[in-house]
C-alpha cells in the first residue's frame, strides 16, 4: 500500500496551520502531487520559511530581542 502524505490527519494539521513543513513532508507532497501541479519540495519548503519568519517578527513586536551588535569588521 502507497502511503501519499501520512495521511488525512497530516494533511489537515499542515494545511490548517497546525504543523510545520518538514522536509520529508515536503519530498511526500511533491510525490504526490507532483511538481506540475503545485507540489514541488523545495517551494513547500520555502512557504514554511517565510511562514516561520513572519510568526517569529509577529511574537518580537510584542517583546522586542536586545541584542548587541556585531563589531564592526575593518579590512
Amino acid at each position: 500500500m502507497k502511503r501519499c502524505i501520512s495521511g488525512v490527519p497530516v494533511a489537515s494539521r499542515v494545511l490548517n496551520s497546525r504543523s510545520a513543513i518538514s522536509p520529508e513532508k515536503a519530498l511526500r507532497i511533491e510525490a504526490w502531487l507532483g511538481v506540475g501541479r503545485g507540489g514541488e519540495a523545495r517551494l513547500w519548503l520555502a512557504e514554511q520559511s517565510a511562514y516561520d519568519i513572519w510568526q517569529t517578527t509577529q511574537r518580537f513586536k510584542a517583546t522586542p530581542m536586545h541584542v548587541q551588535p556585531a563589531p564592526t569588521m575593518v579590512a
